[in-house]
């Protein structure tokens, strides 16, 4: 099988995306996978799509990546759910028309997992504001799916800080998350790709006994699908 290129683009702040996106192509036969990031330190819910959307920027890392001769772009960020998954489609739709290459974003990925295995009813495990979450759970429940629970933080306005909590304080959140939940759950998503929940996913699907889909995993998984690879060995 000839070699397979995946681009990902990052924000400037992200210090997790790299090492899970390396760690899942190390396991995959004949990937590779390159980075380009753009300006990005803040969290916030203010019009995120004028200041990396419509802004160019998302779309300036993509051509960058288009010179590696990818042959699929990720976004590999949360934000689709902070500007509406049409806003991601979108986006997509002007990477492949610039570049010419497949594009795709973790939002959309996580989405067509949601469709593919019937989920309805989702915990998230975010270290968003309230503010943010708020808006994410709408366009959530916009596309059908209903947010039973989630946790937030209102301390952390930095987007490098985010990597700063470890994964066994994001395993305590899942599982608080997951026992506060107006309705039990389909599944849950650790939302947020500067958020290191992948090292500890496999083990709180065990724990819960639901599927944990984390946001910067998928964003790699989501890549390797529009490669046509099948992923169901990596799949929880």
């Amino acid at each position: 099988m000839a070699l397979a290129r995946i681009g990902m683009v990052l924000p400037s702040s992200n210090t997790v995306v790299e090492p899970e996106c390396i760690r899942i192509a190390g396991i995959v036969p004949d990937v590779s996978v390159h980075f380009a990031r753009f300006a990005l330190t803040a969290v916030s819910v203010a019009n995120p799509a004028a200041a990396y959307y419509d802004s160019g920027a998302i779309l300036g890392a993509a051509r960058l990546l288009a010179d590696a001769r990818c042959h699929v772009i990720c976004w590999n960020g949360s934000a689709g759910g902070v500007v509406g998954f049409e806003r991601d489609r979108q986006l997509c739709r002007e990477i492949t028309t610039s570049t010419g290459i497949p594009a795709t974003t973790s939002s959309l990925a996580l989405l067509e997992q949601f469709g593919r295995t019937s989920v309805r009813r989702f915990a998230m495990v975010t270290l968003n504001p309230p503010d943010m979450n708020r808006t994410i759970k709408a366009h959530f429940a916009a596309a059908g799916y209903e947010c039973v629970a989630a946790t937030e933080r209102t301390d952390i306005t930095d987007n490098f800080a985010m990597a700063a909590v470890s994964p066994a304080e994001i395993r305590t959140m899942a599982a608080t998350c997951v026992a506060g939940a107006s309705e039990r759950p389909d599944a849950l998503i650790i939302y947020g790709t500067n958020t290191r929940g992948a090292l500890v996913a496999n083990q709180l699907r065990d724990e819960l006994a639901l599927p944990v889909y984390d946001s910067v995993s998928w964003g790699m998984f989501g890549a390797l699908r529009a490669l046509g690879r099948d992923i169901s060995a990596l799949v929880n």
